[in-house]
């Protein structure tokens, strides 16, 4: 395969799709900026040992677990839960140069006008899909939170097929191997031999390794590739209880460790995830490709829909519901295709069958409700631009050009958290990029890999 910058300068110039790919520098960066971050998120230690921008306690821990997790394992800390906690800008923020820019080798200059004209198609394509009724995947929430529960959610338990076949990786000649960790077992699959990748997919809708299936093999003549499915997910254990920040952590620190010291790609939340590993043990991570990295609750703010924080919220949280309405609303086939159309993919003819079979797998899984409803609750939502400001480890950030899970604004200042991060958008893909467009995806992975 060959190298992201002899890729896009030997193409020609009719091949828009490749020459359109990089955008080497990054705008200015207004003076609100979440750059430069306090410098106690370094240095500041709470009594329970953790970083200064963790110190709310979480509902979900006592204060012994606190106590215990902090002392257990340092990587991990005490996960924070910032519900309600307006973001105020610190003095270091305030002295944030109003201009920043960012030279990559080997990228063919952006066009400013052509900039522009992405930029409002981001923004039509998010704006359309937010307005009421603009999305299949909201449509059917507010459906199956309309529908009587004593009568619908009985029926979905009884009707949702308890036999879906595995969809996994070892269909395309990966290795399936088990590792157990501190929070239980994690299934992989591994391929190719060399230093080791590692690529963890994203949380929600079925999430599990079968996404990488497109783009994985284009690395197993370098590397020893291996895609967990992270536990609460796919072949792995699920827990029978709710799946927090500190379960992911504890768990892709544990496989790091079995691994030695590795690339990771992650996508989503798993973004987060692996850049908080990677500034607190940069022995584990090599380097970093963040795609489509966001944590729910970035700038301390919430980004979740409306409908979302309302109705979702509470029927999640109530005991004796929460688990009926997860099987009512996400259960089904047709919920994971909706949202792949919304959100994954730019063209709906793009979505391969055997990925939602896949996430139906995952999905349908006994207890994968513990795995997806602390996100819709709040609990597992976190802040991702402390994680990735001041972030030491090589790193590059892929975007589809037509992102419009995340909104415009948040996505913008996510990509000026930390100038030191290489900045790509990929032509005609959304949030599942590295399937609707692996081979681009590969191509920006690739040639971070030959420069760094």
């Amino acid at each position: 395969m060959s190298e992201t910058g002899s890729n896009w300068n030997k193409t020609s110039s009719g091949d828009k799709r490749q020459n359109d790919v990089g955008r080497h520098d990054l705008h200015e960066a207004d003076p609100g900026t979440y750059r430069a971050m306090d410098k106690t998120v370094e240095t500041g230690r709470t009594s329970a040992g953790a970083p200064s921008h963790l110190n709310d306690t979480p509902s979900h821990l006592t204060a012994e677990q606190e106590r215990s997790v902090g002392a257990a394992n340092p990587l991990v800390d005490v996960p924070h839960h910032l519900a309600g906690v307006p973001y105020k800008q610190t003095s270091a923020e305030a002295s944030v140069p109003t201009s920043t820019s960012l030279v990559v080798t080997d990228v063919p200059p952006t066009n400013p006008l052509e900039d522009e004209q992405r930029r409002l198609r981001m923004n039509s394509s998010y704006h359309k899909l937010s307005n009421q009724g603009g999305s299949k995947w909201n449509n059917r929430m507010a459906l199956a939170v309309g529908l009587g529960f004593a009568v619908g959610l009985s029926a979905a338990l009884v009707l949702r097929n308890k036999n879906a076949p595995a969809v996994d990786m070892s269909r395309h000649g990966f290795q399936r191997r088990d590792l157990e960790t501190p929070v239980g077992r994690m299934a992989y699959f591994e391929a190719g031999v060399g230093p080791p990748m590692i690529l963890l997919h994203g949380i929600g809708d079925g999430g599990n390794s079968y996404y990488w299936r497109w783009i994985a093999p284009m690395f197993t003549d370098r590397f020893r590739v291996i895609a967990p499915d992270l536990v609460g997910w796919g072949a792995s254990e699920h827990p029978e209880k709710p799946v927090l920040f500190d379960t992911y952590i504890e768990s892709i620190a544990a496989l790091l460790e079995h691994t030695g010291k590795a690339i990771v790609v992650a996508e989503s939340l798993s973004a987060g995830f692996a850049a908080f590993i990677a500034k607190r043990r940069p022995d584990l991570i090599d380097r970093l490709v963040l795609l489509s990295p966001a944590g729910g609750y970035d700038f301390r703010t919430n980004q979740v829909r409306p409908l979302q924080q309302g109705a979702f919220n509470v029927l999640a949280q109530t005991p004796g519901v929460n688990r009926f309405f997860y099987k009512a609303a996400f259960e089904s086939k047709d919920t994971i295709e909706d949202w792949f159309e919304d959100h994954g993919f730019a063209e709906d003819d793009a979505i391969p069958s055997d990925l939602i079979d896949a996430c139906y797998y995952s999905a349908t899984q006994p207890g994968a409700d513990y795995s997806a409803l602390p996100f819709l609750t709040g609990k597992l939502r976190y802040d991702i631009a402390p994680m990735l400001a001041d972030l030491k480890t090589p790193s590059i950030m892929l975007w589809g050009e037509l992102e419009n899970q995340i909104k415009p604004e948040t996505r913008e200042r996510i990509e000026r958290v930390n100038p030191a991060i290489d900045l790509y958008h990929i032509p005609s893909a959304r949030t599942c990029m590295q399937v609707e467009q692996p081979q681009l995806t590969a191509d920006v992975i690739n040639g971070f890999l030959a420069r760094s």
